[in-house]
């Protein structure tokens, strides 16, 4: 199953195994000085998760006015923004062969004329602990 959620007239999917809750958040904290990788922080139950910006896989200058947020387990400990509708798919669609945009999207799949891109969440961990060990040195 695949929880799909819209994002600056795109439609992503994650797998639902991994997603823990949606938020709904007041505020991000911006951290100074980290790029553009991260929106912020953002305080859940007195936890300090990070907060993606999807603009990196994209490269879009698109800003987000949501205060949707997904979280996720299974060590992927940060969230993403959503701007539209999420629900829950058994399927994404049919697979399609692309030329993927870049590492941060795993696979396409094309339902009902719609292109759906599923994330690549170790991918995006990955650059957000690097970003975040970069920065500390």
């Amino acid at each position: 199953m695949f929880l799909l959620f819209d994002y600056n007239q795109k439609t992503l999917a994650v797998n639902l195994y991994d997603v823990k809750n949606i938020v709904l958040t007041e505020d991000i904290y911006p951290l100074p000085f980290i790029g553009n990788i991260l929106l912020g922080l953002v305080n859940i139950k007195g936890e300090l998760l990070p907060v993606f910006n999807l603009n990196t896989i994209f490269k879009d200058n698109f800003i987000s006015a949501s205060k949707k947020l997904i979280s996720f387990q299974n060590g992927y400990n940060f969230l993403i923004p959503s701007d539209g509708k999420i629900f829950i798919e058994n399927e994404p669609g049919e697979k399609i062969e692309t030329n993927l945009e870049n590492e941060f999207i795993k696979a396409n799949y094309k339902c009902n004329r719609k292109i759906i891109n599923l994330l690549n969440l170790n991918k995006i961990k990955d650059q957000i602990n690097n970003t975040l060990l970069k920065e500390a040195k």
